[in-house]
């Protein structure tokens, strides 16, 4: 060894020795191995190719399918994104931003592939109510914040005006005391 290191030679050492020997060329000829069209071949069973036919799908059936895919994925992936945008609003007590165009665009995709190839479908009606509960259950939410909010203030209020009555009363009095 080059560092003056010795160690016995080991399975890895065998292999970049073996790794230096001279290419050896193979001749086909040389070797037992029949030519491929002298291979036997097994005729295949017709009831076989018939249920193969089922699954195998044109290219044409494959983008149909897979633009049948898009409207749904498009709807799944929006309501997606303003439910966690509704939810993250929520947390924040602000408005927050949703998934950019890019990021839909690639959810969008991603969803369709996957619906194609899970052979997914959604009904219309089905995604009608999904789209509803996802849009309209948030704003539900809020509006339950804001009437608890409205009616916290609503109480500020009368507390304002009962100390506005106690200030005005004592004002009163302080400037009888200082007539008398």
């Amino acid at each position: 060894m080059g560092l003056g290191l010795k160690h016995d030679k080991d399975q890895f050492d065998d292999f970049l020795d073996s790794l230096k020997q001279p290419r050896q060329v193979m001749d086909a000829n040389a070797m037992d191995v029949p030519p491929v069209d002298e291979l036997p071949m097994e005729k295949p069973d017709l009831d076989d190719l018939d249920d193969l036919g089922d699954e195998l799908e044109s290219p044409q059936e494959q983008k149909q399918r897979y633009s049948l895919s898009m409207i749904p994925a498009e709807t799944l992936v929006n309501c997606v994104d303003i439910a966690f945008t509704q939810v993250n609003s929520m947390i924040a007590k602000q408005k927050m931003e949703g998934a950019s165009r890019d990021e839909k665009e690639s959810l969008i995709q991603a969803a369709a592939n996957y619906m194609k190839e899970k052979d997914i479908d959604i009904s219309p009606g089905s995604m009608l109510v999904v789209m509803v509960l996802v849009i309209y259950a948030p704003k539900v939410w809020q509006a339950v914040e804001l009437r608890k909010a409205n009616e916290e203030n609503e109480k500020l209020k009368l507390q304002l005006e009962a100390q506005k009555k106690k200030i005005k009363a004592l004002e009163n009095k302080t400037d009888d005391d200082e007539r008398e």
